[in-house]
């Protein structure tokens, strides 16, 4: 073999083990990224079931009904509460509600 061809054969390999190690060097940045990403996912997948979770409690109704009738002084359906003459609250039950709108429905019929 000529000096020419072993020179260009020994460039050859050269040649051939850099492009090997950037290709390696290249497949190992990107196992770093797909890891990096793959820890991101992990992180906001928690995340969204923390908030799916937060929403879950914040829509439940016995949540609701306390927020409606602590906070906004709301009352569940069919009780009726009267102010008496003191501003003091009288709540009136389902049968005390019957006998009044006896009462009121004879009241009229005079």
């Amino acid at each position: 073999m000529s000096r020419l061809k072993q020179f260009l054969f020994l460039f050859f390999l050269i040649f051939m083990a850099l492009a090997y190690l950037a290709a390696q060097a290249k497949l190992i940045e990107q196992g770093f990224t797909v890891d990096v990403k793959r820890t991101v996912v992990e992180q906001l997948v928690a995340e969204r079931d923390r908030l799916e979770m937060e929403v879950a409690h914040a829509s439940s109704l016995e949540r609701i009904e306390e927020i409606a009738t602590k906070s906004l002084g709301m009352v569940p359906p069919g009780e009726t509460i009267y102010l008496a003459s003191g501003g003091s609250t009288v709540s009136a039950g389902e049968r005390d509600m019957q006998l009044a709108q006896a009462l009121s429905d004879g009241e009229r019929g005079r």
